[in-house]
């Protein structure tokens, strides 16, 4: 699950948080190293996961509000600066959905999570110049 390899065979039992309920999880690894790896990533899967919605709900308010300033006289292009916010969240937070995980593995589902967050933020600040 971790890295996708073929010859998976070392059983790995971890509690993950999945849609708010922690639930137990059986998962195949290749190694002990790669079974280490998804015991890191459950462990920052359940402390990340409560803080990520947090940080996005409290972001999508703010913009809100920013858009409510805007329709009353305070003209300020918000686009770019909701961009680069969501690009940082997911930068810090690189979750992505179990069926993804599932698919590509915790590892290449990470990296291709953080390099679109950079190119979120690279664009917010392209937009800004």
């Amino acid at each position: 699950m971790y890295c996708r390899k073929k010859d998976s065979s070392n059983e790995v039992n971890t509690s993950i948080l999945v849609n708010g309920e922690l639930k137990q999880m059986q998962t195949v690894s290749c190694s002990d190293e790669c079974a280490d790896k998804i015991q890191e990533f459950a462990e920052f899967n359940n402390i990340s996961s409560k803080n990520f919605v947090k940080i996005g709900i409290a972001g999508i308010i703010f913009f809100l509000f920013l858009i409510a300033l805007n329709t009353v006289g305070f003209q300020v292009d918000i686009f770019p600066f909701i961009i680069i916010f969501f690009g940082a969240v997911f930068l810090l937070y690189p979750l992505a959905t179990w069926g993804f995980y599932k698919r590509i593995g915790i590892k290449y589902m990470t990296i291709i999570v953080r390099v679109l967050a950079i190119l979120l933020i690279v664009l917010g600040v392209l937009r800004l110049i």
